[in-house]
């Protein structure tokens, strides 16, 4: 089972619910996931973290095999996503948030939020 993470995932886990600070065993997890390619994020959720700027931030940087790019099938997919659900985009807003491609690139397969939710 894959786990793809949102930004808001992200935040809440290492802010509010799980500090590194407090409970470094599972961020350690976390990487061991990331490196076995079981953990992955739309790169749009480093776009989002960019604007933060703090510990976070530099924690996902050094997660280089983290976040995939979308490929052609994933970008269509976003864009009918998109043009089905037009709230998803704020008004005057040209682009769209991570939460959209919240799902990870390779065969279609069960996986899991960091909320639980499992979607596949």
């Amino acid at each position: 089972m894959s786990f793809s993470l949102d930004t808001s995932s992200l935040i809440w886990a290492w802010r509010f619910a799980y500090p590194r600070a407090n409970f470094p065993t599972l961020w350690q997890r976390f990487e061991a996931l990331i490196r076995d390619g079981e953990m992955r994020a739309s790169s749009m959720v480093m776009v989002e973290l960019e604007r933060i700027e703090d510990e976070l931030l530099e924690w996902a940087k050094a997660q280089e095999a983290l976040f995939i790019e979308l490929d052609r099938p994933q970008q269509e997919s976003v864009r009918t996503v998109v043009a089905e659900f037009p709230g998803l985009v704020p008004a005057g807003e040209d682009r769209i948030n991570a939460d959209v491609c919240d799902r990870p690139r390779g065969p279609r397969r069960q996986h899991r939020n960091l909320a639980g939710t499992t979607v596949g």
